[in-house]
């Protein structure tokens, strides 16, 4: 080998060293989420609204820890002939220690006063409700009069941590839906109230998937 293979070899290797290095430490805050599905199909099933529920949750494949701010959730009324109400004040975020934190729905421009009652959502039969959720502890204004955002993440960064003893990488929280079927034409008539418990699980993610030929595929 000639010096100037060995000089080649050598910028090859430093190169390469800090590509991994850096993958390395980006991955530190990095995770995924999921919604545990098969859970929240056996609430519907026993409370016999299968087919009237569906539920779902927009999450990318992964996200940087900070980005975990706020939940895209969509609601689906399949009934033909019932409206679903939810019921927002009685929604709430249970984290992974079992405190409980009030829903705020993230509206454009959110500058209402958050003591104020939530208004409930009305979903036509066949029809689909989009919102984004967060807690409202994590909600600060950008100014004194400016519109409130989410500024910290739904769960804390030592809740990823495996508790002690355990050898499970998911670490779970939930988020309790209160959904009430009503007659539209006749709004006198008080139907029963569901609360369902949506589980979701969070996981760090090993190291290995800050390759950047990971991230290609």
């Amino acid at each position: 080998m000639t010096e100037y293979d060995l000089l080649i070899l050598t910028i090859y290797v430093i190169v390469v060293t800090s590509v991994l290095y850096q993958s390395i430490n980006s991955i530190g805050e990095q995770i995924t989420i999921k919604f545990e599905r098969a859970s929240f199909r056996q609430q519907l099933a026993d409370k016999d609204i299968a087919d009237l529920v569906e539920v779902k949750f927009d999450f990318k494949e992964r996200y940087q820890f900070e980005e975990l701010r706020e939940l895209v959730i969509n609601i689906k009324n399949n009934s033909p002939e019932y409206d679903i109400d939810v019921d927002w004040e009685s929604c709430c975020l249970i984290g992974p220690d079992g405190q409980t934190q009030r829903i705020v729905r993230l509206t454009q421009g959110l500058t209402y006063d958050l003591f104020q009652p939530q208004v409930d959502s009305v979903i036509a039969p066949g029809k689909n409700l989009k919102e984004k959720l967060t807690s409202e502890t994590v909600l600060k204004r950008e100014s004194e009069i400016g519109p409130f955002k989410p500024a910290a993440p739904l769960i804390k960064r030592s809740q990823l941590k495996p508790k002690s003893g355990s050898t499970n990488p998911w670490t779970s929280f939930s988020l309790r839906l209160v959904l009430r079927l009503s007659d539209p034409t006749s709004p006198e008539e008080v139907k029963p109230s569901y609360a369902l418990y949506c589980l979701l699980s969070v996981k760090k993610l090993e190291w290995t998937y800050a390759l950047p030929w990971y991230s290609k595929r």
